[in-house]
């Protein structure tokens, strides 16, 4: 018995000890990480702040590969989703809070359960030489004296994961890339004949940035000084191409409720009818070669023919929109019609 009552007195000794302890630890527990990325910040902000491949390189599913992932991902990036299931990781989520483009995201993350209180995950990105320091820090509060003791006792080996998963995130980055952009929405669809305001130019795909500005600019005029009604939106269409030179023709136009008159540059037309193969690119124009890729292979698997023309119709103005996430082009093949 006096055994037992000693083993007793000293478990609570430790108890107690434990308990003043975790009393005067600190609420807070927070680390953080560093790595130097070869890749420019917006293209490292976009990875992480959609979850894009996450598989690849987070620090805990390389120790449970076969744990369900779910990821949900948003234009504009808040709202997006990561949440696990395992039987190591056991359950959780995170969910994007608040972003500024290509400079910080801040998380929340949920373990267990979504009604707990939160952690916080941040991430921050700075672009030096085309390089980006890219700083992953994990905050967790309670008022618990065992779980603030349990919190500063896991410190150190979150950061070692914190670590791994930045230089795993490093190596898949820098060997793959950033794809900042997706096609979805791949249909055959009828476009009716377009009333339009145009103006033409021609040149290569380093030019074409310059010559589109140019070209909207004197069109913007036009529906300006004429006082013209836009009946849709601003549209590209690329009508003949030289592979010898690289140049590509192209007429650039603004649709009208009614006509509008030619003056100079400027030329009121009406395009006929035709049937096409479409997608909605979401995303930076940089990556227009990778939908255009993937509409081409999705025609030729629906079997049809393409006339090697092609339409882009703009949805975002990146004027009034700086967030390239939310941008959203269709991009259409007109498509021959069966002999």
């Amino acid at each position: 018995m006096k055994v037992l009552k000693w083993i007793i007195i000293i478990l609570l000794i430790i108890v107690g000890l434990v308990l003043i302890i975790g009393l005067v630890m600190p609420k807070e527990m927070k680390t953080s990480a560093s790595e130097e990325i070869n890749l420019p910040a917006k293209q490292v902000f976009y990875s992480v702040a959609t979850f894009q491949n996450r598989q690849a390189w987070d620090p805990w599913l390389a120790k449970e590969p076969d744990a369900k992932v779910t990821i949900t991902s948003e234009p504009g990036f808040v709202g997006s989703e990561y949440a696990w299931e395992g039987d190591k990781l056991g359950k959780g989520k995170m969910k994007v809070d608040s972003v500024v483009p290509g400079v910080f995201i801040k998380s929340f993350i949920w373990f267990n359960s979504d009604k707990d209180e939160p952690g916080v995950v941040n991430w921050e990105f700075e672009e030096s030489d085309n390089k980006t320091l890219a700083t992953w820090s994990l905050s967790v509060e309670s008022k618990n004296p065992f779980m603030k003791l349990m919190n500063q006792l896991f410190k150190g080996g979150l950061k070692k994961s914190l670590e791994q998963g930045l230089e795993s995130l490093k190596t898949f980055l820098e060997e793959n890339g950033v794809e900042m952009s997706q096609l979805s929405n791949i249909e055959l669809k009828e476009f009716p004949p377009i009333n339009a305001i145009i103006a033409e130019g021609q040149g290569t795909v380093e030019e074409m940035p310059d010559l589109m500005g140019r070209l909207f600019g004197l069109i913007m005029e036009a529906v300006n000084s004429q006082g013209l009604q836009p009946a849709g939106p601003p549209f590209s269409y690329y009508y003949d191409y030289d592979q010898a030179t690289g140049i590509t023709k192209v007429k650039a136009g603004i649709p009208l409720g009614s006509p509008g008159e030619s003056m100079g540059e400027i030329k009121a037309v009406e395009f006929e009818g035709f049937k096409g193969i479409s997608g909605i690119h979401t995303g930076s124009y940089d990556n227009f070669v990778a939908s255009y890729n993937k509409l081409m292979e999705e025609a030729e698997k629906m079997g049809y023919e393409t006339t090697w023309e092609s339409w882009e119709f703009y949805y975002s103005d990146p004027s009034t929109e700086p967030d390239e996430s939310k941008w959203k082009t269709e991009i259409v093949f007109p498509v021959k019609e069966p002999s």
